[in-house]
């Protein structure tokens, strides 16, 4: 049985109902391995698209893994030969956004983000998480779009 990426977004939404609900404590821990879920969704599956596809790979190499791998295939996304389809760009600029959420979820007390040129600490969660989840869904329509515009 294979396992589907996209069910990371079912697990998404549930963990985010769940920080929402409070009857489990920690709502902080739902939003961020919400956050997590919701890039990983989105990732996986543009890592899939790029590995069935190497003309489409000039970072990206399937089955290597190294510290630079995640930026490999956000890049190829961003500067493929492609760049000038509008749906490459979506998927390069929304997998890159979700990244850095996923990044400051993971990693850093107190979860940071950009508005308007400043940092800002994060204090509405659910925004945050709902940005995450709507990116990864943006990310997730557009590969299944260019996986039958490029079969």
């Amino acid at each position: 049985m294979s396992f589907d990426w996209l069910d990371y977004i079912s697990v998404a939404t549930t963990l985010k109902s769940f920080g929402q609900d409070n009857t489990y404590g920690y709502p902080e821990a739902f939003y961020r391995a919400a956050i997590g879920r919701a890039y990983y969704a989105a990732f996986k599956k543009a890592e899939e698209f790029l590995a069935a596809r190497p003309n489409f790979r000039k970072y990206y190499k399937p089955g290597q893994h190294s510290d630079t791998s995640h930026w490999d295939v956000i890049d190829d996304f961003g500067k493929s030969n492609e760049y000038v389809n509008f749906e490459f760009w979506l998927v390069y600029e929304n997998l890159k956004e979700i990244k850095y959420l996923r990044q400051q979820a993971d990693y850093h007390i107190p979860f940071r983000i950009w508005s308007n040129g400043n940092q800002i600490i994060v204090k509405n969660w659910v925004k945050v998480t709902d940005d995450a989840i709507f990116k990864a869904n943006t990310v997730l329509r557009r590969i299944t779009h260019l996986t039958k515009k490029y079969p």
